[in-house]
């Protein structure tokens, strides 16, 4: 598991940010997270089963055959655990990374997912994404407000994450 930031939340700095830059030297980009960071996949349902509700369980291991890649099984879906990003008494915010291998091309999706203090699910949030239609990029500042924004629209969204941990809209422009 890798934590990929965590600050206090008085602290005015970014606690997480995840930008659509291609520039592999960036470790703050998609592409080098996914592509260079050293996480392993999630491989067992107890691993899984921590994130997905029981309907996104059901194809979790679903497997994909393409003759043009050694070896030539594997699994439509794979999940990455990158950590917990935010802690505190009354919720935490973890990051998780899907890579859905049936779609031709790169598709990435970073989500946050907030749980109570028994592991109950209070949030649900897509966060910074790569895929061939568009890149989203997102961050969240020491006030644990999440800013999320679209490269190919400039369409900006802004969430605050409550002391529940769940992620309420403040704000949307859409151009």
């Amino acid at each position: 598991m890798l934590i990929v930031g965590l600050a206090s939340c008085n602290d005015k700095k970014n606690i997480l940010e995840i930008n659509t830059s291609s520039d592999m030297t960036n470790h703050n980009s998609i592409l080098f997270l996914v592509e260079s960071a050293n996480v392993p996949i999630l491989e067992d349902s107890i691993e899984l089963e921590r994130f997905l509700t029981p309907g996104q369980m059901t194809f979790a291991f679903d497997s994909m055959t393409d003759n043009n890649f050694d070896p030539p099984v594997f699994r439509k879906l794979e999940y990455k655990d990158y950590g917990t990003i935010i802690k505190t008494k009354n919720y935490q915010t973890d990051l998780l990374l899907l890579i859905d291998n049936e779609k031709r091309g790169r598709f990435y999706s970073f989500t946050l997912n907030s749980y109570d203090k028994d592991r109950n699910k209070v949030g649900h949030l897509d966060f910074a994404s790569w895929t061939d239609e568009s890149h989203w990029s997102g961050k969240i500042n020491g006030d644990t407000i999440v800013e999320i924004k679209c490269d190919e629209t400039d369409e900006q969204r802004q969430f605050k994450i409550s002391e529940n941990g769940e992620f309420i809209m403040i704000n949307t422009n859409k151009k």
